[in-house]
Order: structure tokens, then C-alpha cells, then sequence
């Protein structure tokens, strides 16, 4: 049983954990591996899936097809002899035109404009003023149906009618077919034969009937019109004869003339009125008391009064006199301010200017008497000339009114006589056209009374058999086909509200595990011997079975350099997930790099691992924790270098109170001594609390995980118990996956040479 290399696990005839066909191996750790549960959201699928379902479903395919398969046979033969036989159907045709037939006058109909009529006839045919003239018939109240329907109430056969009858297009786009199912053919035939005269006597014909009265309508309607329109004409010839003129040109060209003479007359108006209110304002301000008002003379006013005053005129030739001299001296004088003849010139100058303020001031008061007489004198004179002034601008503001108002009353007789006559025109040319629309419309319905009718009888009613065996045929195969659906469907449900694992990132994703290894589907031995019959199959499945394994052996020991890590726990949330075979191969892989490794069965209520070596159960941890033995005792070699085996014993209640009184951890510490690594095979989380007891003793923890077979809510629940005592989870395994999925599928192969 052991290979060349020494492994008893590299064969595929070692047994295997109970419903486990798959030998755990390990991938590539995945992107993102390093999170854990803590502090990421619960991501498990919740909502039913398309993908989740199929892969469901693939599960079970045989199960599934086989009772699919079952149930939609059982199925369609139900159908095909329970199914009652066809209904007779009576039916009639009739023919509608999508274009109204006409005789001279075609209008343009849309399709729409035909899809909306066949929607008003199926509407007709149905309505209860067609159905009640029906059932009015002889004929048809002496049907047995009628009359049964009668028996139950006054308006039952009407419901019932309204209910069963089915008008539509389905033979054809101009083709209304009225029919009725039922099991008394003649009847049905006679009733539908009814329904398609009331509706071609209550609605077709009585359209016809309407369409005559409407033309009646319209030529009293035209007649009317026509007498509206000689009224106007001899209305407007009356008032054309007032004002002389029959042309509106002329008499448009009189009104704008005297409209833009009263403007003219208005403006001037305005410009007199305005010229008055002003210049009897100065009149007021000329006669506001004159008296009253004080005048002042400036100062150049009494210089010139003195340039026309002899005796001032002296003064000023004088003073000019001094001024010359003064200048003079001044050139011709080095220091003209101490010399005695220039100050004597200086003090007659003084001399002059006295006497000439004098004079001045002598002056001021007889200036001012001047000018006040003067003043009075104009203002007298401007008195005079603005009452003349006035009383004209009177005069003138008179005539301007009395022509303004003569020309507004001209303009306004004009005007309304001139709007007469073209609100009697523009009434008179709406008459016309409503008189000549109203004639051509007239016209047009007498001529197209004579076109044929839009609807007609296509053909008499007729009774049609069904078709009962393609009936069956079709009820067999939707009954057949919805059996099968069905039962796929649950079957696919059933599984997927398991929430299997149906993939690597489900693990990595929707649990936020590190994943540190996968192991692909491997064949079973009756598929190792069909595939190959000289052993090169099995070769190749054991070597990637060893880079799996030797995979998860490398990233292991990556952490051991970084971390102190010797005692790995390996367990699973459910029993049948691949742990027991996962901790064997990884034991082995370790004693084969090199590690002194010891391989731990605790799952004491389920040990398996002594058969995988061949060796005796007993004595084993059982016996240890119940201090039975000593712990040399139960230590056993294996076929592996390296490797080291501790079985489970046998189990009973003092071994499960031992180990729940953490004696386990005194177990463990002369073995951490002994050996580098310790790999238990713990029991399963769930079931029982074993390895919640064994993992608080242990550095570390890997978590099994069975491909189509482990169920994402069980993971996680006992993912949590693990974390909320505080053991430290290292990653997962996913045993069976598929090949692709970060599995190795390219292997170094040696060749040994004779």
C-alpha cells in the first residue's frame, strides 16, 4: 500500500472519510485572502439566482430528471384521458370595408383611423342594444338554452350572452367573426345567426337611416343660410345709397381727411391755449401792486450815469489826468515812493477820488428816482399790450373749439355709417362661405346616398366540429412540460435554500475567509481505471493531489517563520467535509519537508484516522485524558518519515469530562516540546462543542470545506463560534473544486529511465 515515495497517502486505494469521495488538496491563496469576518458585512446569497439554481439542479440531475421525467408522463396521460372533449362553435361572418365606399367624393382614412372603427363595432356587436334585440326574437326565446337562462332571472341571458359571445378579427384585418361555444350546436347556430341581424338592422341600417336624415337636415340648414345672405345684400345696397357712394374706398379716403384736419385744429387749439394761460400770467404778475417793490442801483449802473453827467465828466478827465502822471514819474523816478513830486501827484489823485465818491453818492438817489418812473411807464405799456394780446388769443381759442366739435361730430357720423357697411360686408362674406359649404355638403350626401354600405353579409352561420385529438396532443405536452418544469423547479429550490458552496469566491467573498488552498474534483478509482489501464491517470492525479498538498504546506510554514505556530487545529462546520483527510495529508506533507510532525485524532465520538494508517484504535487521546496511559504509550509511528500518530481510543463519558475540564492543555504541552508541528483532526463545530474545548489550546485553526456539499449559513455560524472564543483562524480549505478555480493544473512529472 505505500508508493515509491514512501507516502501511504499518495495511493488512491487508501479509504476515506465516510460520503467523502474527494481527497482534500490546496490552490493558489486567492486576492484578498488576508480579511476575516471581522468588521466586513455578511454577504450570503439570500435572493433566489438563475446561476445558484442550475447549479442546484446539476446536483440532482438524476433525481430530478428521473421524477421529472415520471411526473410529466403521469401528467400528460391525465391530461390526454381526463381532458373533456371540444366545445362546438357556431360562427358568421361579415365584411368591413377599412375604406367607406363612395360614388364621387374619397376621403383619406388612416390605418388608425380603421383600427379605432373595428374597435367600435366589436363594441357594437356586444352592446346590450344588440343582444336584447336578439333574445326579442321568436326564434330565439324558444331556444332551450334561452329559456333555462330565463328561469334564473330577468336579465341572466343577457349577462350570459355578453360573457360567452366573442366578436373580433382574428380571420382577417376586414373580416368580423361573431361566435359562440357551446355544446348545443343548432342552437348556437340560430343565436349567432340572430345577433348578426339585430346588428345589421339596430346599428348598420339605422346608420343608414341617420345618414338620410342628416342630408334633410342639411338642406334646411343650407336654405336658411342662403335666405341670411339676400338679406345682407339688400341691407348693405341701403346704406350705400345714404352717403352717395357705393365705394368703401372713397368713403375710407373722406374720414381719413377730416381726421387729419381735426388733428391739425386739435394741435392748434392746444398751441392757443397754451400761448393764453401764459401771457395771463405775466398780465397778473405786471399788476401785482408796482409800488411796493424797492429798486437798487449797482454800481456800474451810477458809472455809467456819470459818464453822461457834465459835472461828473470833469471829475473823471481829471482823475484820468492824475493817473497819467502818476505812471510817468514813476518810469522816470529811481525811487519814486520818496520823492516830493510824486507824492503831491498821489494826494491830488486822493483829491479826485473823494470828490468823484462824492458825486456818486450825490447821484444814487435821483438815479433811483429815474428808473422808477421808467419802470412804471413800461409796466403800463406791457399792461396794454398783453390785453390785446389776450382778448385775441380769445377770440381765436373760441373759433378753434366750435370747429373741433363740428369736425368730431362729422368724423362720428361718418364713421359709424362707414363701420355699418363693412361689419354688413365681412357678415355678409361669412355667409357666403357657410352658404357655399353648406350646399357643396348637401351636394355631397345627395350623391353618395346611392354608395354601397360599409358593412355586409359575408355569410350564413355555420356550426364548426373541434379537433379533439390535437387538443389532447397540446393539453399533453403543456401538462407534460409544466410537470417537468415544476419539479425541476422545486427540486433546484429545495437545494438552493441549502446554500451549498457552489464556488471558491463564495468563500472568499461571501465569507470573508482567507482562502488558503482548494482541491480539484478527483476521479474516483473505477474512473482512474477506465481513464488509464498502466497507471499514467492515477500518476497524474496523485501528483496534483501532491502540489496541493504541498501548496497549503508552504503557505503554512510562511506563517510559522513569521509567527510561533505549531499547533494546528484542522476542523469543519458539519461532520463529512473533508477535515480527516485534509489533516492527514497535511500532516504528511509537513514530515516530508523535513518536520517532525505528530498527527492528533480529537474527534473522539467519530475517529477515523487509525484506519487511514492502519493501525490500532487504542490506546489513544481517549485513554489519556481518562489517565489510563502514558503519553509514550500512545504514540505511533507510520509509513510516513517523520510522521507520528496519537489515534482517537475509545470514547466514553469520563473522556468527554475530562476533556471539557481542559486537561487536553496539559496533553499538549510536553508534546509541543517533542515535535515541531501538531496537526489535531478535531470533531465538527456544530454538532458538538469538542472543538470549541480543543481549539482554545491550539495556535491556530483551518477550516475545512467540501465543495457542493458544505452550507454557507453552517460555515459562517461556526466561523463566529470560533472567533467569539477568540481562536485565531489561519484560512480555508475547499476541497472538490473544479479544476480552474485555483487549482493546479500543471505538474512536473519524472521519468524513470531502465
Amino acid at each position: 500500500m505505500q508508493s515509491s515515495n514512501g507516502d501511504p497517502f499518495a495511493s488512491s486505494s487508501l479509504p476515506r472519510e465516510p460520503k467523502q469521495d474527494l481527497i482534500p488538496a490546496i490552490g493558489i491563496d486567492a486576492p484578498g485572502g488576508s480579511e476575516t469576518l471581522e468588521g466586513r458585512p455578511n454577504r450570503l446569497p439570500s435572493s433566489l439566482n438563475i446561476g445558484g439554481m442550475l447549479k442546484a439542479l446539476q446536483r440532482h440531475w438524476v433525481l430530478a430528471s428521473s421524477l421529472g421525467l415520471v411526473c410529466a408522463a403521469a401528467s400528460a396521460a391525465a391530461a390526454w384521458i381526463l381532458l373533456p372533449p371540444g366545445k362546438f362553435t357556431a360562427r358568421v361572418l361579415l365584411h368591413v370595408d377599412s375604406i367607406p365606399q363612395s360614388v364621387l367624393f374619397h376621403e383619406v382614412h388612416s390605418s388608425a383611423n380603421f383600427d379605432l372603427y373595428r374597435q367600435s363595432q366589436i363594441a357594437l356587436v356586444k352592446s346590450r342594444l344588440v343582444l336584447m334585440a336578439a333574445l326579442r326574437k321568436p326564434e330565439v326565446r324558444e331556444l332551450s338554452m334561452i329559456r333555462e337562462l330565463e328561469k334564473r332571472g330577468q336579465d341572466e341571458a343577457i349577462d350570459w350572452l355578453e360573457r360567452q359571445i366573442k366578436v373580433d378579427f382574428s380571420v382577417g384585418p376586414e373580416i368580423l367573426k361573431i361566435s359562440l361555444d357551446g355544446d348545443l350546436p343548432e342552437e348556437q347556430k340560430t343565436l349567432v345567426a340572430a345577433i348578426e341581424n339585430a346588428y345589421l338592422k339596430e346599428i348598420v341600417q339605422k346608420d343608414h337611416l341617420a345618414a338620410e336624415k342628416h342630408l334633410e337636415d342639411m338642406k334646411k340648414f343650407a336654405n336658411g343660410y342662403e335666405d341670411n345672405v339676400k338679406r345682407k345684400r339688400k341691407h348693405l345696397a341701403d346704406i350705400s345709397k345714404v352717403l352717395g357712394t357705393k365705394d368703401p374706398t372713397a368713403l375710407v379716403e373722406i374720414r381719413k381727411f377730416n381726421e387729419a384736419f381735426l388733428n391739425r385744429t386739435k394741435t392748434d387749439l392746444l398751441d392757443v391755449r397754451s400761448d393764453l394761460r401764459r401771457l395771463e400770467e405775466e398780465a397778473v404778475g405786471l399788476s401785482a401792486h408796482p409800488e411796493a417793490r424797492e429798486l437798487t442801483v449797482s454800481d456800474r449802473a451810477v458809472d455809467e450815469y456819470l459818464k453822461n453827467d457834465p459835472e461828473g465828466k470833469e471829475i473823471l478827465s481829471r482823475k484820468q489826468r492824475s493817473e497819467a502822471l502818476i505812471w510817468d514819474t514813476q518810469g522816470k523816478l529811481k525811487d519814486p515812493n520818496k520823492n516830493p513830486l510824486m507824492q503831491r501827484f498821489k494826494q491830488e489823485y486822493e483829491g479826485v477820488e473823494a470828490e468823484l465818491a462824492a458825486r456818486r453818492k450825490s447821484l444814487r438817489p435821483q438815479l433811483v428816482k429815474d428808473l422808477s418812473e421808467r419802470t412804471a411807464f413800461d409796466n403800463l405799456l406791457n399792461q396794454d399790450r398783453l390785453k390785446q394780446k389776450i382778448d385775441f388769443l380769445r377770440g381765436w381759442e373760441s373759433r378753434l373749439d366750435k370747429d373741433v366739435k363740428r369736425l368730431q361730430k362729422e368724423i362720428a357720423d361718418l364713421g359709424t355709417t362707414t363701420l355699418d357697411i363693412e361689419d354688413e360686408k365681412a357678415e355678409l362674406a361669412r355667409l357666403e362661405v357657410i352658404s357655399q359649404r353648406a350646399a357643396h355638403q348637401v351636394e355631397a350626401l345627395t350623391v353618395e346616398r346611392s354608395a354601397p354600405v360599409r358593412i355586409t353579409h359575408l355569410e350564413e352561420a355555420y356550426v364548426t366540429r373541434p379537433n379533439n385529438t390535437r387538443r389532447k396532443l397540446v393539453a399533453a405536452a403543456l401538462s407534460g412540460g409544466g410537470a417537468l418544469g415544476l419539479v425541476l423547479l422545486v427540486i433546484a429550490w429545495w437545494d438552493f435554500r441549502r446554500q451549498r458552496v457552489n464556488s471558491v469566491d463564495e468563500v472568499v467573498q461571501g465569507l470573508g475567509m482567507r482562502l488558503m488552498g482548494t482541491v480539484p474534483a478527483l476521479p474516483s478509482r473505477r474512473q482512474l481505471r477506465l481513464i488509464s489501464s498502466n497507471g499514467r491517470g492515477d500518476s497524474r492525479w496523485q501528483s496534483i493531489l501532491t502540489e496541493s498538498v504541498d501548496t497549503a504546506r508552504t503557505l503554512l510554514l510562511h506563517q510559522v517563520t513569521a509567527e510561533s505556530l505549531r499547533v494546528i487545529m484542522v476542523t469543519s462546520a458539519v461532520g463529512a467535509e473533508g477535515k480527516t483527510s485534509l489533516s492527514s495529508h497535511l500532516a504528511a506533507s509537513l514530515a516530508r519537508s523535513g518536520r517532525k510532525t505528530l498527527l492528533l485524532d480529537a474527534d473522539l465520538r467519530n475517529s477515523a484516522i487509525h484506519r487511514l494508517f492502519c493501525v490500532d484504535r487504542s490506546p489513544g487521546l481517549c485513554e489519556l485524558l481518562r489517565g489510563e496511559v502514558n503519553l509514550v504509550d500512545t504514540i505511533q509511528p507510520t509509513l510516513v518519515p517523520g510522521l507520528s500518530l496519537i489515534p482517537g481510543g475509545r470514547c466514553d463519558e469520563l473522556a468527554l469530562q475530562s476533556l471539557a475540564q481542559e486537561n487536553f492543555g496539559k496533553i499538549c504541552e510536553p508534546l509541543r516540546k517533542e515535535f515541531d508541528f501538531i496537526v489535531i483532526d478535531s470533531a465538527p463545530v456544530l454538532p458538538v462543542a469538542d472543538s470549541l474545548l480543543v481549539g482554545q489550546f491550539v495556535d491556530g485553526v483551518i477550516f475545512s470545506i467540501l465543495h457542493d456539499v458544505s452550507r454557507l449559513p453552517k460555515v459562517y455560524a461556526a466561523h463566529q463560534r470560533l472567533e467569539m472564543l477568540g481562536i485565531r483562524m489561519l484560512g480555508a480549505v475547499v476541497s472538490g473544486a473544479k479544476m480552474d478555480e485555483y487549482c493546479p493544473a500543471y505538474q512536473y512529472r519524472t521519468e524513470v529511465h531502465a
